[in-house]
């Protein structure tokens, strides 16, 4: 215990003192040297991969390697996910899940966010910008551009939208609700309170969305929307309706749960999220819930979003950072109509594109 202890003041000195991308590649390698269980749950977790999985006769040598690659990969329009993507299937595999498990693993990972954002803020991540600026996939007259153009992939990421091409619908209606994101939407079915729903194949129910607020049993049997952003969509979210902020939190996720126990990842979201709870005339209340995807490090909330704060339909309310992201709404049941033709999914993966302030629904009262 004394010797785990030591490792982990190690790392969190090590990560807190070097950033540079040599020096969380070599962070890697020193754990697997000095920490044999370790090396050998790797090897035995990329020895279970399916013969169709990318990591398929990989080995703890391979693993390393795709890190050190992916710390500096600078994304395509075409590939946007080339390593996020091969992650996230170990991850969610039964054996990369029992990997996550191991604090000293999932500590140095989150580090390893950090750097790779890092990189992304900085000129060499700008060498792939031109196929940005000429792809069909993002559709660059939709937004701003900086005179002298996108300095890092970063700045390139969170480019703002002419406010022309994502006008608010009906903005002085408020019993009309937008769409908080661009994406893809679809509705999830939450029977009741502890119903579990499944978000790119996570398990979450709407206690856990939530976590456990007092105003949770509000929701129960309420629908659930999910807004699915990809890598080229605009990633700044708005507020779907006005009213007054009576809830917010930010919670890490599940890498600061009791790593003891191995089957944290079927009771708690893996993944870090923020919850905003608005109460509203027209439509009760409204809980948004921006869930970052593991590589997206940072999910940002404006200073204006706090209790007893009142906000407009439409304005900004924060944005992500670079990697997979979604929102979830949730409703009190039998207060909204929607008015696109949702389709209804198990999961959040599929669904129809939709705008940011696109109009989704009115309230059931009108």
């Amino acid at each position: 215990m004394k010797k785990l202890a030591f490792i982990l003041l190690l790392l969190i000195f090590s990560f807190n003192c070097v950033y540079g991308q040599a020096n969380i590649v070599q962070n890697l390698k020193e754990l697997l040297d000095s920490t044999p269980d370790l090396k050998a749950q790797i090897d035995k977790s990329l020895k279970l991969q399916d013969k169709k999985s990318y990591w398929h006769n990989k080995t703890s040598g391979d693993f390393v390697k795709f890190f050190e690659e992916w710390l500096v990969y600078n994304p395509v329009p075409e590939a946007p996910a080339k390593y996020i993507m091969p992650f996230d299937e170990l991850a969610n595999s039964e054996a990369g899940e029992i990997l996550f498990n191991n604090n000293i693993f999932s500590s140095w990972f989150i580090a390893f966010v950090n750097a790779n954002g890092e990189y992304l803020g900085t000129p060499a991540s700008a060498a792939t910008m031109g196929q940005w600026m000429s792809s069909s996939l993002v559709k660059m007259d939709d937004y701003i551009v900086p005179k002298g153009g996108f300095k890092t992939f970063n700045e390139f990421f969170l480019r703002p939208v002419k406010p022309q091409a994502r006008p608010l619908d009906e903005e002085k209606d408020p019993s009309v609700i937008v769409s908080p994101a661009d994406g893809s939407i679809c509705q999830i079915y939450a029977e009741d309170l502890d119903v579990n729903f499944k978000i790119k194949r996570d398990v979450i129910n709407i206690r856990q969305a939530l976590n456990n607020s007092i105003y949770a049993d509000r929701f129960i049997g309420g629908p659930v929307l999910d807004i699915l952003l990809w890598f080229t969509d605009y990633h700044h979210f708005h507020a779907p309706v006005s009213g007054k902020i009576v809830g917010v939190g930010e919670y890490a996720g599940s890498y600061n749960y009791n790593f003891k126990n191995v089957n944290w990842y079927k009771d708690l979201a893996k993944h870090k999220r923020s919850c905003y709870i608005i109460e509203t005339k027209e439509f009760g209340l409204v809980a948004m819930i921006p869930i970052g995807f593991w590589s997206v490090g940072s999910i940002v909330t404006e200073p204006k979003v706090k209790v007893g704060n009142y906000i407009k339909k439409g304005e900004e309310l924060g944005h992500f950072e670079y990697g997979g992201s979604s929102i979830l709404l949730i409703f009190e049941p039998g207060t909204i109509k929607f008015t696109q033709p949702f389709p209804a999914r198990k999961t959040g993966d599929d669904g129809i594109p939709i705008k940011v302030k696109q109009k989704i629904g009115i309230a059931a009262k009108r």
